[in-house]
């Protein structure tokens, strides 16, 4: 199994985009995996609740951006 934690690669949709699941709960994109402790309270933020665009800057996706 790969070693993702050393990956390299960038990826430029943290700064772009934003999923939106049909519960409204939102992620970085479809890929995004949760299973990163540090990550996993961003199920709590639902358009239903918070302006999107409060959910794009909140500190959990400016982590994201800053982690690369």
């Amino acid at each position: 199994m790969e070693d993702k934690t050393n990956n390299k690669s960038f990826c430029v949709l943290p700064f772009i985009h934003i999923m939106i699941k049909p519960e409204g709960f939102t992620k970085p994109c479809c890929r995004f995996s949760r299973e990163i402790k540090e990550f996993k309270d961003l199920d709590k933020y639902s358009i239903y609740e918070y302006d999107l665009n409060d959910i794009f800057n909140r500190p959990e996706y400016n982590k994201i951006r800053k982690k690369r």
